[in-house]
């Protein structure tokens, strides 16, 4: 017990002690009481009742982890998911939105925690960054001293986290940067190139849309270090590192392959499969207002188009001209690292560097997402200054203040009124004035007194109380955005309720069905309740599929599309059996649905006649169909026409007078209105009866993107009239009602030959279908190459219906079909990731037999 004692002691005393290894644990704690005030102050649960999570963390993630969550906790496929859109091989939504080891923490953790979890998380991540990157300057300069701490959270608690701390799927990458670019240094000036393979190929795993920027990045300061580092240059040392650099390079990458090769066919059927080259260059701003970027108290840059957020601190205004004017700095490496900085500013502004850092694409939002890489750049070069302060002369320390507050004034004079507020510049040179002290008293004490006096401790604790202060003003002013944790998890135990219900209302487990909403929170809800829906919003969502409802008259974005739009066809065409709905339904399309359940003011409806998943459509309907038509009842109504040659929608007489459209109601039937104007984001509808008296006044105000509106029904004489207040010139409406008779026939029509499902898991169905003739057995799965699929024993090739959905030819007769799914190019990056991982370990064996080699001969 006593030699425990002994050596736990000698542990804390020459190792804790001794090599300040303290500092660790101080670069983790003062982030994460920083973030701790932050959320205290936005009133974050458990301190209040918000929640953060803003913009896509609202949107995707806090769904996309529910889903997650589901399949590791249930033992559900981790290849497919019938939880996201009407299904989404979950390989590549894994790989762009889930692939952090760190997630994998889901699976001990309880659902009803989740958003907590993630909140906790962001916090924890970015402390690790401030580790990483004490790691770094340390192991770097060979220092030990607590000035590290300082630059630590400059890098941690940087504009760039203040706004995007919620994008939780990168923040992985911020904490591995500092270790790649270690490992990158010790490859180039040690020839060791372990460090940088493991960094590196975590990065690529954990996000590679990020690491793809920092792969670039590296290729740059590669080229830096290869011709500005000490080490004596010959054509070996150029070769070596070369293909070092190369080999690891490549094998990060390929044991990320798991990851890389189905995200990349996943990719190419969405919207970003789009990489055309700009065709002009194009200057955003002057280099001068993307400098005024770095005040503090500036708004952060999320929405704007190509704004950078690269705030880390004031003092950088004072520490870079120093950095510059170091007396003992070698030349080279001071001019490779200012190419470096110049490359960045250039990037941040012309159009053709932005497209290239960016993969190849413009940033939808969320504007120059590489700058965290620039951050650690400039506060390196700072870190620089900052050590050797005590090299510097009054004068040069005086100069570079009166340097920076005349550029802050100038700010002042041309920019104030724009984006910035004249307090940001004030607040700006007095935190600067206090650097300026902190850092004179800091050169006296050392100058005058032992390294390791008390009155040491003392100015290097000033500087970073300083910095601390300056640190969490900005971030508690700038980042956390917060929303209302009660109106995100309301509905969870009544959703969970009506879903037991269906349950009970479903006569076979193996059934399929999907269920939608009326009044969504988030096109994800589905994957957040854990239901097969119909709605997804994500960049893997597939391009086609979304134009293809579109024109069925459903909302659609770049990456989204919802339910919103729905009729009777188009829900029946999906399979969408049950609707939630937040208000008893009085008008639409009440005689085709029934109450079934209700909780709290949640209710179930059941759609009385919805297809099932497949069913047979007649040879050559697919090529007679246009479905590519910008008016959505039209395009329906030539598939009805189709089947049984009549209409579904009748046109309603209408009079356009300008800004105000008037409908006139003929019978008493369901009214549904489209308009295709895109200006319009809200939507006023007034009703008169013939005599001209008002029945009701309504505003239909979530028209971001055009769809289908279901008015309700109408006596025969009323007027609708349609207008909007986002446009004073002609508005377009495109009306007509709903025939429920044809409906039914057309109900009828497609019921008689359909997929009957034996068997239903998330990626193997197996079921029979009866085809009277030779046709197309139309299914609402979407299409994808991962699918494979055996008719009567025999594999087939799946077709694209309208290039969205799966479909499969059939002969008429009986048959038994079974549909089977892997991801694309899942097989074959599983089979390179381990080939990879089996030949880094080959070059590490090698390595040590080699050092073994050399041991033996000098013995």
């Amino acid at each position: 017990m006593n030699e425990l004692k002994n050596k736990l002691i000698y542990v804390f005393r020459e190792k804790i002690i001794k090599e300040k290894k303290y500092i660790y644990f101080l670069a983790f704690i003062i982030p994460f009481f920083v973030l701790i005030f932050t959320y205290i102050i936005r009133g974050v649960y458990p301190f209040g009742d918000r929640i953060y999570l803003a913009r896509d963390m609202y949107h995707q993630y806090a769904p996309f982890f529910s889903e997650f969550h589901n399949k590791l906790t249930n033992g559900e496929s981790l290849i497919y998911s019938w939880n996201i859109g009407l299904g989404t091989n979950f390989t590549g939504l894994y790989a762009y939105y889930l692939s952090s080891p760190i997630n994998w923490l889901l699976a001990i953790s309880n659902r009803k925690d989740l958003i907590e979890l993630m909140n906790i998380l962001i916090i924890v991540k970015i402390s690790l960054a401030s580790v990483t990157c004490t790691y770094y300057l340390r192991k770097h300069y060979n220092r030990k001293d607590a000035l590290v701490l300082i630059i630590s959270m400059f890098y941690a608690l940087s504009a760039y986290v203040a706004a995007y701390a919620w994008n939780i799927m990168w923040l992985d990458c911020l904490l591995l940067l500092p270790l790649i670019v270690l490992g990158i240094e010790k490859l180039v000036k040690e020839n060791k190139g372990y460090l940088y393979f493991i960094s590196l190929s975590i990065a690529i795993m954990s996000n590679y849309y990020i690491s793809y920027m920092i792969c670039f990045y590296m290729i740059l300061y590669f080229i830096v270090l290869l011709f500005t580092n000490d080490t004596k240059k010959d054509w070996t040392y150029f070769k070596e590192r070369i293909l070092k650099f190369a080999i690891f390079s490549i094998l990060a990458g390929a044991t990320a392959a798991f990851i890389i090769l189905p995200e990349y066919f996943a990719l190419k059927a969405s919207a970003a499969g789009d990489m055309s080259f700009p065709d002009n260059l194009r200057r955003y701003f002057s280099i001068y207002e993307i400098l005024s970027r770095g005040l503090m108290n500036l708004e952060v840059s999320a929405t704007t188009e190509n704004d950078p957020n690269i705030y880390s601190s004031v003092i950088i205004y004072l520490l870079l001209p120093l950095y510059w004017m170091l007396p003992k700095k070698k030349t080279k490496e001071r001019i490779g690292k200012t190419l470096l900085l110049v490359f960045f500013l250039l990037s941040f502004n012309f159009n053709i560097l932005n497209y290239i850092w960016h993969g190849f694409h413009f940033p939808n939002s969320l504007p120059a997402r590489q700058s965290f890489i620039y951050i650690f750049l400039i506060l390196t070069m700072a870190y620089e200054a900052l050590i050797n302060i005590k090299d510097f002369k009054d004068k040069h320390i005086y100069g570079a203040f009166a340097g920076a507050v005349i550029f802050f004034l100038s700010y002042e004079h041309f920019l104030v009124g724009d984006d910035i507020d004249y307090k940001i510049v004030y607040l700006s040179i007095m935190f600067l004035a206090v650097y300026v002290l902190a850092l004179q008293i800091y050169r006296y004490v050392k100058e005058k007194y032992d390294m390791n006096s008390f009155k040491k401790t003392i100015a290097i604790s000033f500087l970073i109380i300083v910095a601390v202060s300056e640190i969490t003003v900005n971030f508690a002013m700038t980042a956390i955005k917060t929303t209302s944790r009660e109106s995100y998890i309301s509905d969870n135990e009544n959703i969970e309720f009506l879903l037991s219900e269906i349950e009970e209302d479903e006569e076979s487990e193996d059934s399929f069905y999907r269920v939608e909403k009326y009044k969504r929170r988030t096109k994800n809800d589905a994957s957040w309740h854990g239901y097969k829906g119909a709605s997804i919003f994500s960049s893997a969502s597939s391009d086609n599929l979304n134009e293809y409802l579109k024109y069925l008259g459903f909302e659609k974005s770049k990456n989204a599309s919802s339910f919103y739009g729905h009729t009777p066809l188009t829900s029946s065409l999906l399979s969408v059996k049950y609707m939630f709905s937040k208000e008893l339904l009085t008008e639409e399309y009440m005689n085709l649905t029934t109450l079934i359940a209700e909780s709290e003011g949640e209710y179930l409806y059941r759609n009385n006649f919805t297809l099932p998943l497949g069913f047979m459509l007649a040879e050559g309907f697919e090529s007679s169909w246009n479905n590519k038509q910008s008016n959505p009842f039209v395009v329906q109504n030539n598939f009805v026409n189709n089947l049984i040659d009549r209409k579904l929608f009748d046109e309603i007489t209408s009079m356009n007078n300008g800004s105000e459209f008037t409908l006139e109601v003929e019978n008493n039937k369901e009214v549904c209105v489209y308009v295709p104007t895109k200006e319009v984001k809200s939507i006023d509808f007034f009703i008169t009866d013939m005599d001209g008296n008002e029945i009701t006044t309504y505003e239909y105000d979530n028209h971001k993107r055009s769809h289908i509106i279901n008015l309700g029904r109408f006596e025969s004489g009323d007027f609708i009239h349609i207008s909007s207040p986002d446009v004073t010139s002609d508005i377009d409406v495109y009306a007509y009602t709903f025939n429920e008779e044809v409906f039914m026939d057309v109900y009828e029509e497609l019921s008689q030959q359909v997929f009957e499902i034996e068997r239903f898991e998330d990626t193997f169905i197996r079921g029979k279908i009866k085809a009277n003739e030779d046709g197309l057995m139309y299914t609402s799965i979407p299409y994808d190459k991962g699918w494979s699929v055996i008719v009567d024993g025999k594999e087939i090739e799946a077709l694209a219906f309208k290039d969205a959905l799966l479909a499969l030819p059939l002969t008429a007769g009986e048959h038994t079909i079974e549909l089977s799914y892997l991801s694309q190019g899942l097989k074959e990056g599983i089979a390179i990731s381990i080939i990879s991982l089996m030949c880094f370990v080959l070059i590490v064996f090698k390595d040590k037999r080699s050092k073994k080699d050399i041991i033996r001969g000098g013995q």
